[in-house]
């Protein structure tokens, strides 16, 4: 759900279908900025909010790594 700080407009990207014209934040599955306050007007809430999409990639990257690492190991195993 979007915050009520946010001023939305609908996009042609194919990614999302709402972008916030004051900070930049889409409703992508993958951007949660929407549904906090807009930090298009306070620099610190912006990069608290890119912060986040960060954190959030890497732990999903860390997921995927971790998955590669046991997908590797049982591979090896299988050839010895």
């Amino acid at each position: 759900m979007t915050h009520i700080s946010h001023k939305t407009r609908y996009s042609d990207s194919s990614l999302y279908d709402e972008v916030c014209t004051k900070c930049g934040g889409t409703d992508n599955v993958n951007d949660d900025s929407l549904e906090f306050p807009c930090a298009g007007s306070n620099k610190k809430r912006l990069l608290q909010t890119q912060l986040r999409k960060v954190e959030k990639l890497t732990k999903e990257l860390q997921s995927e790594v971790t998955l590669m690492e046991a997908m590797s190991a049982s591979l090896a195993n299988d050839y010895n």
